[in-house]
């Protein structure tokens, strides 16, 4: 996506929605400190104003419309975004797969759906969220548990989730380190996804 307040400064982003009929798309953004897009995205961009859109890229981080198979979705930052989409998506089918979803951030803070996404799995009993904070601890949370470590260690630590297709989203580093973890904790890697595209630029 490229904005007006900074044109030929494309980036990334990827819809946090599944298809609507109205062709609308909620986008989730970050503002990073001395991000020159992230901020000005955040804090100039107006209702009204026209940006534009470049082709789409990424095809990995989709749902197979043949494949049973039940899933684990690992989601850092605004990595998250994707995944909600998955959600939503799969939310509007007949039959769902047990989808376990974890969803990580340096603090409480950084999980910025987490009440969203925790009572989307009240509603349906095929989903579980497992929140994880760096820093924090447990206790970060009064209203329920929290895992604390980096998702890599986290994940692994309750297997090696073998038996499911695995979408990772998230910073470059999240998902290298992630996807690194669970090649060696035995997670087959034809089981795992992930868009390759993700960019370092704020």
């Amino acid at each position: 996506m490229e904005i007006p307040q900074r044109p030929r400064q494309w980036r990334y982003f990827s819809p946090a929605n599944a298809p609507r009929t109205d062709g609308s798309i909620d986008l989730h953004v970050q503002q990073i400190d001395g991000g020159q897009v992230s901020t000005a995205v955040v804090r100039s961009l107006r209702s009204g104003d026209t940006v534009k859109l470049g082709a789409a890229v990424g095809e990995r981080l989709t749902l197979r419309a043949d494949d049973p198979s039940d899933l684990l979705l690992v989601a850092g930052g605004t990595g998250y975004a994707p995944i909600r989409a998955v959600l939503q998506e799969l939310a509007r089918r007949p039959v769902q797969p047990r989808t376990q979803v974890f969803v990580g951030g340096r603090v409480r803070e950084d999980l910025y759906d987490l009440d969203g996404l925790r009572a989307l799995s009240y509603r349906h009993p095929w989903l579980d969220v497992m929140p994880v904070v760096e820093q924090g601890g447990p206790d970060a949370d009064r209203d329920a548990p929290l895992e604390q470590g980096t998702l890599a260690d986290v994940v692994t630590g309750y297997g090696a989730w073998a038996d499911r297709d695995v979408l990772v989203s998230g910073s470059p580093a999240m998902i290298r380190a992630t996807v690194a973890r669970m090649l060696v904790a035995g997670t087959p890697l034809d089981r795992i996804r992930y868009d390759p595209f993700t960019t370092e630029a704020p």
